[in-house]
């Protein structure tokens, strides 16, 4: 694998005779480019904490599992090699890790996170910090943040509505928000981008195959 990156790495620095591979672009909340593919949602609007952040000090989202099958070494090792040449456009978002203080947890950039240090050997990398009240708007975040960056049909985002719907509703119990059945529905279709009416026959179909 890292000996097909080195031939893939070549052939481009073949092309581009003054690429550098460990050159790093600094990064600044003024020069995100948020047209690029890597940026989540209200990156480009949202004041950040910008900072470096050592790479051991990251930990991968554990409710990013559903997204993570869709990403193979293949692609990780294409983003590398794209960030080997452009720079890091986009710095990855992070939430201050509340049972281990002094980590964060990734809210969104993990393919760019594997990418820069499984491929490009980076120790540290431009975070934006974050805070999230809880473990449910971590999980809502990371939602927003990968429904944005990937292409789903209309099946796999229904696929999503359980953990997501659940989710909503424990975040709205610990917030004391009344939220009725409706209100998060229309909440969960607005995240996932598809209608509550594509919703309500989803939770239909599920009802009947639980009574077969």
């Amino acid at each position: 694998m890292a000996n097909n990156f080195a031939k893939n790495f070549k052939k481009h620095r073949e092309l581009k005779n003054t690429i550098n591979i460990n050159e790093r672009k600094p990064l600044s909340s003024e020069t995100v480019d948020s047209k690029n593919e890597s940026s989540t949602i209200n990156e480009s609007t949202q004041k950040f904490n910008l900072k470096e952040i050592p790479v051991q000090l990251i930990s991968v989202n554990k409710y990013n599992e559903s997204f993570r099958k869709l990403d193979t070494d293949d692609k990780i090792e294409e983003l590398a090699l794209s960030i080997s040449i452009e720079g890091l456009l986009s710095p990855i978002t992070v939430t201050p890790d509340k049972d281990n203080e002094g980590r964060y947890i990734l809210i969104s950039g993990e393919r760019r996170y594997l990418a820069c240090t499984k491929f490009l050997g980076w120790t540290s990398m431009p975070a934006n910090i974050v805070e999230t009240q809880n473990v449910y708007d971590n999980i809502i975040k990371l939602y927003e943040s990968n429904l944005k960056q990937r292409e789903y049909t209309p099946t796999q985002k229904l696929s999503l509505f359980n953990d997501l719907y659940e989710a909503l509703q424990q975040r709205n119990k610990i917030n004391g928000v009344n939220a009725s059945v409706s209100d998060v529905n229309e909440e969960a279709a607005k995240v996932l981008d598809i209608s509550v009416r594509t919703i309500a026959r989803y939770k239909e179909l599920l009802k009947y195959e639980e009574e077969l």
